[in-house]
């Protein structure tokens, strides 16, 4: 074991300089693969006679989520549109704080319950857990 350690310690002696490069190279694509990750959450609900579609991405601290909401018994035509911008702010558990400036919330308080790896159900709000407060994402 001690001329193991001993053929260690001087090949690194050796090769100072290339090991560090190389510890620098890692660390430089570490880094990049971490600035381009994205997750990606889409969801949609049928209740209340209402449907609703969410779309959300998820990229650093900021959350982006896109719905889409309509009657049941509209056309394809007539729905509407809600956009949040948030970025992260604390998590706890399985619940989260965004802040935004956008409209009608600025602050928004979220509670995932995971249903499996993929899906979850998602409360928004610090009211109660309700049909018309939730959101259902699947990872794709």
């Amino acid at each position: 074991m001690n001329a193991f350690t001993t053929k260690i310690s001087s090949f690194c002696n050796a090769h100072k300089f290339l090991l560090i490069v190389l510890v620098l190279i890692l660390n430089i694509v570490l880094l990049l693969i971490e600035q381009a990750s994205f997750v990606r959450l889409f969801g949609k609900v049928e209740a209340l006679n209402h449907r609703w579609t969410t779309y959300t991405e998820l990229h650093q601290n900021h959350i982006q989520s896109r719905i889409h909401y309509s009657r049941l018994d509209a056309t394809e035509s007539e729905y509407k549109t809600l956009e949040y911008d948030y970025e992260y702010s604390k998590s706890k558990g399985r619940e989260y704080i965004v802040l935004g400036t956008d409209k009608p919330v600025s602050v928004r308080h979220n509670r995932v319950y995971y249903l499996d790896e993929q899906c979850s159900l998602v409360f928004s709000g610090i009211s109660k857990m309700t049909l018309q407060n939730f959101s259902f994402r699947c990872l794709y």
